[in-house]
């Protein structure tokens, strides 16, 4: 960046970006202008946030360490706030519960909006698209933002994170044989979702993260067909087969 933005929030500190990561928060603007801030109890701030109405407010200069992480992780790294840029977006309606994400939507001003700050960013820091990444792929089972609505293979094909070529079906079925439930567990570590994030938690969790994203028509915390040949086709994308 030509300048260095003075914050607008005392929640951060300075690092170098390797990951994108995109979150959804789904109460008032006003809300959360405030958490954004710093003036509410929240510890919480990110980068920039992306309004319903399209707008982009930035918050902390994209070389400081903002706090929209939390406890994450990827590709064996914690402390995923050192390594990341994040961005948040205004979702509707107004949920009281984060387990509700799957209600919460964006639109399409909101979208475009997005993908020019994404292109912007990936360019800026030359962040390669496996580290494009949303809230619940990082924290799985702890956070389910931005939820099931966020379209991104809208942004796949604008050239921001992976996408795969798996077409949407309602009679997915379950996988369950025991090797193949192995491979694809060891697929999910390959692609990213770090064994850490497993601890202590029904690795559904994982599985449910990973669906949320990549499989939106089907979040049912199992292994099925479509989430292994998803998740092949994304391991050969990333590994640049």
């Amino acid at each position: 960046m030509s300048e260095i933005l003075i914050p607008k929030t005392p929640m951060f500190n300075a690092r170098r970006p390797s990951m994108l990561i995109i979150h959804g928060i789904a109460t008032s603007l006003d809300e959360v202008e405030k958490i954004l801030t710093g003036k509410t109890q929240y510890e919480v701030s990110a980068h920039y946030l992306v309004t319903l109405a399209g707008e982009v407010r930035q918050y902390v200069d994209e070389e400081m360490r903002s706090w929209h992480a939390g406890k994450s992780y990827w590709s064996g790294f914690a402390d995923i706030n050192s390594l990341s840029i994040g961005i948040e977006l205004e979702g509707y309606p107004v949920i009281i519960d984060e387990k509700d994400f799957a209600k919460v939507t964006y639109e399409k001003a909101q979208m475009d909006a997005l993908a020019s700050l994404c292109k912007e960013i990936i360019k800026r820091h030359k962040i390669l698209p496996h580290h494009v990444l949303g809230h619940e792929d990082i924290s799985p089972g702890r956070k389910f933002d931005p939820g099931p609505n966020l379209d991104w293979k809208f942004l796949a094909d604008q050239g921001i994170g992976l996408w795969h070529d798996v077409s949407a079906r309602s009679d997915d079925s379950i996988v369950t044989d025991h090797k193949e439930i192995d491979l694809f567990t060891a697929n999910l570590v390959s692609f990213g979702y770090t064994p850490k994030a497993f601890e202590g938690k029904d690795f559904s969790h994982v599985i449910t993260a990973f669906q949320t994203h990549f499989l939106p028509w089907n979040i049912c915390g199992q292994v099925t067909r479509q989430s292994i040949d998803a998740l092949t086709i994304l391991l050969k994308k990333k590994n640049g087969a």
